[in-house]
């Protein structure tokens, strides 16, 4: 298991949903006393879920307790241009990923913390990243 992690949007959905292969990570996770992390970018990405969809208020709770306890990192210059470069990278290279993608990325290499993804095929792709997937 990755050591100190950041939590990439998937992973937060699927934890909010109760996906058994989310919990039982998260599960081991604390049971290392592992202190869990997200970004400023999957925050954005979970209200922008919210307000394609009609969720009820309960949901907006659900985001909360996902979150209770965790560390949200801020996008800075430096994650900023960490992830600009990468995109541009596997851009020339046929090998695109969202942008918030390569941001949530550049913030994890910025802070030297790894990710865990359902989207792991995606993520595998930076150069140097650490990925869990579950």
């Amino acid at each position: 298991m990755v050591g100190v992690t950041v939590a990439d949007t998937s992973y937060l959905v699927d934890l909010m949903r109760g996906d058994e292969g989310a919990l039982r990570h998260l599960r081991a996770y604390q049971a290392e006393g592992w202190p869990m992390r997200t970004t400023i970018i999957s925050l954005f990405e979970l209200h922008r879920g919210l307000a394609m969809v009609d969720w009820p208020p309960r949901q907006m709770e659900k985001i909360r307790q996902v979150l209770d306890g965790m560390s949200i990192l801020p996008l800075d210059a430096e994650s900023a241009a960490i992830g600009g470069q990468m995109s541009g990278a596997l851009t020339r290279q046929g090998q695109t990923i969202d942008p918030e993608d390569c941001l949530i990325a550049g913030i994890a290499l910025r802070n030297g913390l790894g990710v865990v993804t359902r989207n792991g095929k995606h993520f595998e792709r930076v150069t140097g990243l650490r990925v869990q997937s579950y």
